[in-house]
């Protein structure tokens, strides 16, 4: 049996809880980027556009569905859905196959919405990290992250939103 340095054993820990610390900061710093830049150039929420750019790849779908993909409650999508059906964005129709069960797409003013702030939220992000005093590789950045989401997802065998 191989024996383990206990200062080894720390530092494999402490990285650990680096890469779980430094991975939810991070999220909270680009959520707190994007939700200042869709407010000012888009009048949306950060999570308002998130529900419309999956919904946009998922539709047409229903709340339940939407909320998984989301990773959200049921409760919390269909809290959002109003205004965004007010505002334009969001149909809401019964499903023809199940009159109980309502369906969601999203509308060409939503579609033309999110094409044009995803690149526009992308390019905000990258030069913000491009000041960085380390450097930034967009590219190997998005590869990093990819394969990390890929392990997360694969890991909790949750690929039915991808």
């Amino acid at each position: 049996m191989e024996e383990t340095n206990p200062s080894e054993a720390s530092c494999d820990s402490r990285l650990g809880q680096d890469l779980a610390e430094s991975t939810q900061r991070a999220s909270l710093l680009i959520e707190a980027l994007a939700e200042r830049y869709l407010r000012h150039h888009f009048d949306l929420t950060y999570h308002q556009y998130v529900l419309l750019l999956v919904l946009s790849r998922t539709e047409p779908t229903d709340a339940t569905s939407l909320a998984e993909c989301l990773n959200i409650s049921r409760a919390a999508v269909s809290k959002r859905l109003p205004a965004l059906e007010k505002a334009g964005l969001v149909r809401v129709v019964q499903d023809p196959k199940n009159g109980r069960k309502l369906m969601l797409t999203t509308t060409p003013r939503a579609a033309q919405l999110v094409e044009q702030a995803s690149p526009e939220l992308e390019n905000e992000l990258r030069n913000v990290l491009a000041r960085t005093r380390a450097g930034f590789d967009p590219v190997l950045m998005a590869q990093l992250m990819g394969a990390m989401v890929e392990a997360l997802e694969e890991s909790l065998n949750d690929a039915q939103c991808q």
